[in-house]
């Protein structure tokens, strides 16, 4: 083989994620070795090495190479086994997974012929009480894998970034069971009622889990939603700043929820990452453990989709380009994307500050996160308005980046 030929081509088939090839080969050379320096594995983990994979600074291959336990029979049977994961077994199916939502999901909505969102069976298990934690399904379609991992892989990848969407999107959080991270295992502990009126209270450390009968059981088309009645959608307008984010009414969404997703597939890659980038930090805002996290995540969600300062006055004498600041730049995206109410341009320009405040440490975390009476405070009620602000903006300015224009070439 030539040592010097990128094989990645030859290795990864258009329109299928280098995370899987990853897979493929672990299973295929059975190791494999990360050297302390530089970007790159070496399969397999011990001498002589067959294949060396490059990487970029996003974790993505980009290279892959030829070493010295490589033959032309090694590679061709290489190259087949790829061909039958990625190609000859591949075909759409449809599968579901449960998530959750803070509001209760009663009806069922479709995004084309892609995925829809819809009530768990009535035999499910359900929360007795208003919670945050409502069961509900998303169904979708996807490429199959003739490898079980593999498949249940792709799966997660597709659900995850649907879920990403869906809390931009919509204003209740849509979350896994693992809440922070895909593929993440929690556990707690928990009390276990008596087994009869009268015994010792019981306590264990368990691991979260949900299942019911059927569930995970793959299809070939969705689940028919006759007897559901269609998601209650409101204009976008009431929609994000009107209160539809509670945990005992019945989930809502915005009217031109179909028109918002259409526009992200139109996006080119590098856009629909960066919006996918605020995406992430718009979820960890709805799943953070404090207030001052939960701020801090929020204005990165719009931070994200801010760009950089380019022109701008040189300096005759110093020679120093002279541009807006980022507290500048800041205020200026929400000025344009996020329409101005009571809070005004003098409120963007002070999330800003809360939020470097907070991030540099000559500003104390919210005071609710260190008092444990701390929301009997007037301050405390502040921040929450703050707070309230912050979520607001990012959902806000999220959803009319994604509207602005035509971004499909970026």
């Amino acid at each position: 083989m030539a040592f010097s030929e990128n094989l990645l081509s030859c290795l990864l088939p258009d329109g299928i994620s280098g995370m899987d090839l990853l897979q493929v080969l672990l299973q295929h050379f059975g190791s494999a070795v990360h050297p302390d320096d530089g970007r790159e594995v070496l399969y397999p983990k011990d001498p002589p090495y067959a294949l060396r994979v490059v990487f970029n600074k996003r974790g993505e291959p980009i290279e892959a190479r030829a070493a010295e336990a490589m033959t032309p029979e090694s590679f061709t049977s290489l190259r087949e086994r790829i061909l039958r994961e990625f190609v000859e077994s591949a075909g759409l199916g449809v599968n579901r997974l449960v998530y959750f939502c803070m509001a209760p999901v009663l009806g069922w909505w479709r995004y084309r012929d892609y995925f829809q969102i819809l009530p768990v069976p009535e035999a499910a298990p359900k929360a007795d009480f208003a919670f945050l934690d409502h069961p509900f399904l998303i169904e979708f379609r996807y490429t199959r894998a003739p490898d079980f991992f593999l498949d249940s892989c792709r799966r997660a990848r597709v659900v995850a970034k649907l879920a990403l969407l869906l809390n931009a999107l919509l204003v209740s959080p849509v979350q896994p069971l693992g809440k922070r991270s895909l593929g993440n295992l929690r556990f707690a502990w928990v009390m276990i009622p008596p087994e009869k009126e009268g015994t010792e209270l019981r306590i264990a450390y368990r691991q979260e889990g949900y299942h019911y009968d059927g569930m995970c059981n793959p299809a070939e088309n969705f689940s028919p939603v006759s007897h559901l009645e269609p998601i209650g959608a409101v204009s976008p307008q009431d929609y994000y700043r009107g209160e539809h984010r509670s945990n005992d009414k019945a989930l809502k969404i915005p009217l031109d929820l179909s028109e918002s997703f259409d526009r992200f597939y139109a996006l080119g890659p590098g856009a629909q990452d960066r919006f996918l980038n605020a995406c992430y930090w718009l979820s960890q805002a709805n799943f953070a453990c404090s207030w001052s996290m939960t701020f801090l995540a929020a204005i990165q969600a719009i931070e994200t989709l801010v760009e950089p300062a380019t022109g701008g006055a040189t300096c005759a004498q110093c020679g120093v380009t002279k541009r807006p600041g980022p507290t500048q730049q800041f205020a200026s995206f929400l000025k344009r994307y996020v329409p101005s109410g009571q809070e005004g341009d003098e409120g963007h320009g002070l999330l800003y500050k809360i939020r470097s405040g907070l991030t540099h440490g000559y500003h104390p975390p919210f005071l609710v996160d260190t008092e444990i009476f701390g929301m009997l405070s007037p301050a405390a009620e502040q921040q929450g308005q703050h707070l309230t602000l912050a979520l607001t903006s990012a959902r806000v300015a999220l959803r009319n980046w994604l509207h602005d224009g035509d971004r499909s070439a970026c």
